[in-house]
């Protein structure tokens, strides 16, 4: 009975050194406390300067009565911090020389910070992608990582995308404006010049389509166009000043046509809008 009882035991041994040298499981964390970022990846279109927020979670057993500091690395390839991205807010210390995010979590910020990150319109002039990285360099109390047996979340990846038009709007436009509030100013024109300053983005004389100088008997409103590239033909104006008649901002969407048009249905927070179809001037 006694020798039976040894075989089992030894076979449950052999048994538990085959599991020990084949593929090892999840490693599980040690600590109580985790830091960890909400999402672990994003991408934006250069130049569309939609800010990208990531929310970092300290979570501790220990409640309200720890206090914990990180150190998040900012890493960039193909792009400059300052340049091409923005950090904000600007509550976030940057540590001299290294570059580094110090966030001090703690019951009075409820264990949260959020970082922002902002791409900006300079960003086209750099070719291929540009990557900004966010991660967990140190941390005083804790193990970085989302609580579990993969760590995950402790980086933050955004992805800056290189825009890839195969379009150019670049030249001296007859544009005409309908659909106009006021509804008296419908039907009136302007000749406007639109540039290429960077890859899906361009400067135009006149965001208004005539309406300021023909209606008004004001000046023109310049402003830039984002173009959403990539295998479309989408235009946007993003919150271009009103230099005319100042504090307000225009905003708008539009397509570039198969004839080398384009039309962009726009307005600004006072009321007034319009929908400007751009025929180049060489077809009139």
């Amino acid at each position: 009975m006694k020798s039976k009882i040894k075989y089992i035991v030894a076979f449950i041994s052999l048994a538990m050194l085959a599991v020990s040298c084949g593929e090892r499981g999840p490693q599980l964390l040690e600590s109580s406390e985790f830091l960890y970022f909400e999402t672990d990846s994003s991408i934006v279109i250069k130049g569309s300067t939609n800010a990208v927020s990531v929310n970092a979670f300290f979570s501790s057993t220990n409640g309200a009565t720890v206090t914990a500091t990180a150190v998040v690395e900012v890493a960039a390839q193909n792009a400059v911090l300052g340049t091409d991205f923005d950090l904000s807010p600007s509550t976030l210390e940057l540590l001299n020389g290294d570059g580094d995010l110090v966030l001090e979590f703690n019951a009075e910020n409820e264990f949260t910070q959020k970082i922002t990150i902002l791409p900006k319109f300079e960003a086209l002039d750099t070719e291929g992608d540009g990557v900004v990285t966010l991660r967990v360099k140190s941390l005083t109390s804790g193990e970085a990582g989302f609580p579990g047996p993969d760590r995950n979340n402790s980086q933050h990846v955004m992805t800056l995308a290189e825009i890839n038009c195969e379009y150019e709007i670049e030249g001296t436009y007859t544009v005409t404006t309908t659909q106009t509030n006021p509804a008296g100013c419908s039907g009136v024109t302007n000749t406007v010049q639109v540039a290429i300053i960077g890859e899906g983005l361009f400067t135009i004389t006149d965001l208004t389509g005539g309406l300021y100088k023909n209606c008004y008997g004001a000046f023109d409103n310049p402003g830039r166009i984002v173009g959403q590239c990539n295998g479309g033909n989408g235009l946007q104006i993003i919150d271009q000043p009103d230099v005319v008649y100042g504090g307000d901002v225009f905003n708008g969407t539009g397509l570039i046509n198969d004839d080398g048009s384009f039309t962009i249905s726009w307005s600004n927070n006072y009321g007034d809008r319009g929908t400007s179809v751009h025929v180049p001037a060489s077809s009139n």
